[in-house]
């Protein structure tokens, strides 16, 4: 069975590929976001479990028409 992704999972995509598209490594990443680059240590791991806080301030330097390709 395949499961639908959550939206964490849409997050989390959303997140990974604004930065790619910026060209910017994760600690530029983090610094745009305004924490510490260590938040983001494993950011590019499939099993990335980052926090709601951390979701949300991430999310917050995403322009809103922004969607992940």
């Amino acid at each position: 069975m395949v499961m639908s992704p959550t939206r964490l999972d849409t997050a989390i995509e959303r997140i990974r590929a604004y930065a790619r598209k910026q060209g910017w490594k994760k600690s530029r990443l983090a610094t745009e976001a305004g924490m510490a680059d260590t938040v983001l240590r494993d950011f590019d791991e499939p099993d990335w479990n980052p926090t709601a806080d951390t979701i949300r301030r991430l999310e917050a330097i995403i322009p809103a028409k922004f969607e992940a390709a």
